[in-house]
Order: structure tokens, then C-alpha cells, then sequence
């Protein structure tokens, strides 16, 4: 999994993406944009991508 100041990162990058992030399907798709790129997506099941995607999302509306 993801340390907290990983998903921080990634929260400010969608932050400074031009996405709508009250959208939530907008976000997620991103998200799994950017972990693709990253570390390759398909090496997290659906429930690790789930949970980290949440976590994203918790930080993003806390900013």
C-alpha cells in the first residue's frame, strides 16, 4: 500500500489536474491514470485500488 505522504502527493496532483474532483468518476479515472503510469496499475487488486482511491478522495475534500 500507499504511505500517507504518497497519497498526499497524489491528492495534490489531482488537485492541480484539470478535472472536475467533485466528480467522482472523473477522479478515479485519473487516479488510475496516474498509479498506471506510476507503478502499474494492474499489479493492485480492485479492493487495494478502492481503498487507496478513498483515501485520495478523504484528502482531497479535507484541502
Amino acid at each position: 500500500m500507499l504511505t500517507t505522504q504518497q497519497i498526499n502527493e497524489l491528492a495534490l496532483i489531482i488537485l492541480d489536474a484539470d478535472i472536475d474532483v467533485k466528480n467522482h468518476n472523473e477522479v478515479d479515472e485519473y487516479i488510475g491514470l496516474v498509479l498506471e503510469n506510476i507503478a502499474g496499475c494492474e499489479c493492485l487488486s480492485d479492493d487495494e485500488f478502492r481503498a487507496i482511491v478513498q483515501q485520495i478522495r478523504e484528502v482531497i475534500e479535507t484541502l
